[in-house]
């Protein structure tokens, strides 16, 4: 059996600023480092066997807080196929002054973004393709069971989501995946099983810090407080 964990980054600074990021390697902010590090601390007991991330640095950065809290240290790589839809001319633009046109005869999910973009079923496509290769090394039937960790985006893992689900043959889902929100399933021959949808428990307690503090670029090279005070003369 392989145990799927899917996780999307943490708050980045275009979430922030209500842009289309798409492959615009936009940076975590403060907070979204401290949603990283919660969902790191909360997946520790779970030994994954590898991680997978995308390259883009907001899901690079929230896979390596995971990374870093296991305890025993599995393959960490990035695979770009992860990378979130691109959205072409909409790239980095805001949400609201760009809005997707309806083009007459075209399915939603396969209208494709303005200027070269791609269209959410050629981010299925891609997460199919990931998926058949995963399994390919990953078998499973493996015993005992393997845990993957995927990191990537919000469009993107509703599509990788759907691909698992057309496993079972059901429906698409087009549910909104919250910043660093944890999607388990467990997958055995002929057999998909959604353990845990869109889990933030760990984001409970979390506040923003005030004063902008919060919304800024994280600087993963800037001391916190406590790390400083923490150092010993």
């Amino acid at each position: 059996m392989i145990i799927l964990t899917l996780v999307r980054h943490g708050e980045s600074t275009g979430n922030q600023a209500n842009k289309w990021q798409g492959i615009t390697d936009a940076s975590l902010t403060n907070h979204g480092m401290r949603q990283a590090e919660l969902v790191g601390k909360s997946l520790k007991n779970r030994q994954f066997s590898a991680i997978i991330a995308s390259p883009l640095q907001r899901a690079y950065l929230t896979a390596e807080a995971i990374y870093n809290e296991q305890e025993v240290k599995p393959p960490f790589t990035t695979d770009e196929r992860l990378m979130e839809v691109h959205m072409g001319a909409f790239e980095d633009k805001n949400w609201n002054t760009h809005k997707m046109p309806k083009v007459d005869g075209v399915p939603y999910r396969e209208q494709r973004f303005p200027g070269g973009g791609e269209s959410r079923h050629d981010a299925y496509l891609r997460a199919s393709a990931f998926l058949a290769d995963l399994f390919a090394k990953y078998p499973v039937t493996s015993v005992p069971s393997i845990r993957i960790l995927i990191v990537a985006h919000g469009m993107f893992l509703r599509e990788m989501s759907n691909a698992l689900h057309s496993l079972n043959r059901v429906s698409w889902n087009d549910i909104r995946w919250h910043n660093t929100a944890v999607t388990t399933f467990q997958v055995t021959k002929g057999r998909l099983e959604l353990v845990e949808q869109n889990n933030t428990s760990h984001l409970k307690s979390l506040q923003r810090q005030r004063g902008g503090i919060g919304s800024s670029s994280h600087d993963r090279h800037q001391q916190t407080l406590s790390q400083y005070f923490g150092k010993t003369a």
